[in-house]
């Protein structure tokens, strides 16, 4: 990569009109960064915004990938997600369904040229631990909270890959508080967003009272619109 970005820059400082793909590497972007740090540090913070803008590819919005199984991913990277399978639905009606809260968002993002912010929320940690609403027994509250930070983590990287394929802006947040939805009103209020946009897995009779009650009160208590993906 050093070698590319040196010679890119020399075609650059030579008025060589030339171009240069790197194509199929994840991290070109963020090592064009830490390479201009070295060399023009003065440029860093316009070049982060410019990179922050671009976001990467338009995957889930305009690119696809259809494995050799027939299974339909939001592009050649994302193998692990998988939207439906052409053996069974037509590509366009896959492609089209926005029943997948992660697509459906990215296409509304990007449709209005919106920025994400991918918020997560986490009871704090305590002695005891939780199945669901039940106690199942005791841990250490220390353990229990690096499980949070990695539990947090990984459903924010499934969001913030997302919105950088398809070239949507995205900040992250996490946080532990005993009320989820209070939680996801005051981050939205200091994040300055216009829309609450949050998933509802559709759950009915006790299960439904549970697991979506943080839905119901950011309905009713949110002063900023709501967006419920079903």
């Amino acid at each position: 990569m050093d070698l590319l970005f040196d010679t890119a820059w020399d075609y650059a400082q030579r008025g060589l009109d030339k171009e240069i793909v790197t194509g199929n590497n994840d991290a070109d972007g963020v090592y064009l960064l830490l390479w201009a740090q070295r060399r023009f540090p003065h440029r860093v913070a316009h070049l982060r915004r410019e990179l922050e803008q671009w976001c990467g590819n338009a995957s889930g919005v305009n690119i696809a990938n259809i494995d050799n199984l027939g299974n339909v991913h939001p592009d050649t990277f994302w193998w692990h997600y998988n939207l439906g399978n052409v053996r069974r639905r037509p590509f366009s009606e896959i492609w089209a369904d926005t029943s997948d809260p992660i697509m459906a968002g990215l296409k509304l993002a990007k449709s209005v040229g919106a920025k994400v912010t991918g918020f997560y929320a986490a009871p704090p940690a305590t002695p005891v631990e939780y199945r669901g609403m039940l106690p199942v027994g005791y841990s250490d509250p220390a353990a229990r909270t690096r499980v949070i930070e990695r539990t947090a983590a990984r459903h924010l990287a499934v969001i913030v890959a997302a919105a950088k394929a398809a070239r949507v802006r995205c900040t992250i947040e996490h946080v532990t508080n005993d009320f989820p939805a209070d939680a996801i009103i005051a981050a939205a209020k200091r994040n300055k967003c216009d829309l609450i946009f949050i998933a509802s897995h559709g759950r009915h009779g006790f299960k439904s009272s549970l697991l979506g009650s943080q839905t119901h009160k950011v309905l009713a208590q949110s002063r900023i619109p709501v967006l419920v993906q079903r």
